[in-house]
């Protein structure tokens, strides 16, 4: 007796096509998390990691004019390391994750993006509007755009202490922001670290500056 054949599936089954179909669908579905994990932080995932970021400022400058402006800020909160001593890791990452949102709500304009490049080191990219009338105003000063996200930070920290009192933690934290004005020409063949090398000077200035005020409230003790 001859060995009976087996018959090929049919693909008008439609069992067939469901397992066909959620295959590819596991395939794309995997790419895209290689995708995240390769583009987005690992702690914060909404937010770009420092490769993605390097080649975001590189797409954005390739499809825009040379003299197209943009702002770096880098952020580095203050205090961060007492917060992770005094209320332990679980605790240093849950004000990450506020400060994550509370730095995406704020910053999302058009081409407007938000990075982590360290451990608490964020940095915010602004692009300058295009003036369309000679009329209207010089774009603003990268001094003024770093008092702007200072007051912006610090506003939106303390509403989210306000809304809740699981969010206590991040009141214990502050904000030193350095911000440095760039063209796209400016971004040819310069690797991201240099291009943060001026903002991340200015943010040690800015943070340098503020601990020396907070010094100057505390008054001396009467002997």
């Amino acid at each position: 007796m001859s060995e009976k054949r087996r018959s090929l599936p049919r693909y008008n089954d439609i069992s067939v096509v469901n397992d066909t179909l959620g295959g590819v669908d596991a395939v794309v579905k995997a790419a895209q998390r290689v995708f995240e994990q390769a583009n987005h932080d690992t702690l914060l995932s909404e937010l770009l990691n420092r490769n993605a970021l390097e080649q975001y400022i590189t797409q954005w400058a390739n499809n825009h004019d040379p003299h197209s402006a943009f702002y770096l800020a880098v952020v580095d909160l203050n205090d961060f390391k007492r917060v992770n001593d005094l209320h332990g890791h679980l605790v240093g990452n849950e004000v990450l994750a506020d400060v994550a949102k509370i730095m995406t709500d704020s910053f999302r304009r058009k081409d407007e993006i938000v990075a982590r490049v360290g451990g608490d080191e964020f940095v915010i990219f602004l692009p300058v509007e295009e003036a369309t009338d000679l009329q209207e105003r010089e774009p603003l000063s990268a001094e003024a755009v770093q008092r702007y996200i200072l007051a912006t930070l610090y506003e939106a920290r303390d509403e989210k202490v306000l809304e809740s009192i699981e969010a206590t933690a991040i009141a214990e934290v502050g904000f030193s922001v350095g911000v440095k004005r760039y063209l796209a020409i400016d971004t040819a063949g310069v690797p991201l670290d240099e291009l943060l090398a001026g903002p991340d000077a200015l943010m040690y200035e800015d943070k340098t500056r503020q601990k020396q005020q907070l010094e100057s409230k505390v008054e001396p003790a009467v002997q």
